[in-house]
């Protein structure tokens, strides 16, 4: 890629609206003699406005929601620190859940899955619903395969419901919407 279609392509990302955000475009040196300096320069760019793509990210969170099907609105957490859902791997599953006590939902996730972003945010509120009852976690099927194929997940998000150590029930895509998932966490615990 040429030095002047890489600058045009940069500042095309920089300035392109999402309807969320809006950045002022980049202001990049004029091209050097050298690749290496061009290279250099555009590198330079790029870091000289990291402030835009931390407030970018930070207007995208804080904007990500949802319109349930029933008609209400479920935001997701712009703060991370009150995320109600712990990740567990490979290491920490047999601890957290197959020895953990009590019921305790799992969700199969990737964060690559579109369905998985819709419903996280109705997944974090339902979790807040049951803490005192049943403990939610969520595995990253991108970084823990292994965990995925032993438990036969084909497609995420896949909720499976584990009570004291065991398999007590399994829904593959839920809607998203806190009533669905709600059913889903807790129906295999009841009678």
């Amino acid at each position: 890629m040429t030095a002047h279609r890489l600058r045009k392509a940069i500042e095309d990302l920089a300035t392109r609206d999402s309807g969320r955000i809006s950045t002022s475009p980049l202001t990049l040196p004029s091209a050097a003699n050298s690749r290496h300096s061009t290279i250099f320069e555009l590198g330079s760019a790029l870091r000289a406005h990291p402030a835009h793509i931390v407030r970018a990210k930070q207007e995208i969170r804080s904007s990500m929601s949802i319109e349930s099907l029933e008609g209400a609105r479920y935001s997701m957490p712009a703060d991370p620190s009150i995320e109600r859902i712990r990740t567990v791997t490979g290491r920490t599953f047999d601890l957290l859940v197959l020895q953990g006590v009590g019921p305790i939902a799992v969700e199969f996730m990737s964060y690559g899955c579109g369905h998985c972003r819709l419903i996280e945010p109705v997944l974090q509120q339902v979790a807040e619903m049951v803490r005192a009852k049943e403990k939610v976690f969520r595995v990253n099927i991108a970084v823990e395969p292994a965990l995925a194929a032993t438990y036969g997940v084909q497609g995420t998000p896949t909720l499976i419901m584990f009570l004291d150590g065991r398999e007590a029930g399994r829904v593959a895509g839920p809607r998203p919407t806190v009533s669905s998932v709600l059913t889903a966490v807790t129906q295999p615990f009841e009678g």
